[in-house]
């Protein structure tokens, strides 16, 4: 292995883990950790925000790669780099699962005042 490639990868590294350590601190910054208030016990035992990350399901592949043998391929009905019907299917059961624990925080409707960060479909 060269020194070259040791370094691009431990550079790759660090990059992550700073991205991971900023993510982390956003958190607990946006969750009022560090806000030093008298809470009266009643609210300490009350939850007060939810913060739910979580990945996409199964995708077909977004991008091809030389000799890949799936080239032609059109993967009908979804088309490249579109979550699968499995995909759908466990984001459902995560809606499910997240609805039956959270139900009494969570509105009963969809509320377009909420946000949601979704990355580019990078096809």
């Amino acid at each position: 292995m060269s020194r070259t490639h040791f370094s691009n990868k431990h550079r790759l590294a660090m990059t992550g883990a700073v991205v991971a350590l900023i993510f982390f601190i956003f958190c607990l910054l946006s969750t009022n950790v560090f806000t030093f208030v008298a809470i009266d016990k009643a609210d300490a035992d009350t939850l007060q925000l939810l913060h739910v990350v979580f990945r996409h399901g199964p995708r077909t592949p977004a991008d091809t790669y030389p000799n890949d043998p799936h080239i032609n391929q059109t993967f009908y009905p979804f088309g490249w780099g579109h979550i699968t019907n499995n995909g759908k299917r466990e984001l459902f059961g995560m809606g499910t699962w997240l609805r039956k624990r959270y139900g009494d925080f969570l509105a009963p409707h969809y509320s377009p005042d909420v946000g949601i960060h979704k990355s580019p479909l990078s096809a």
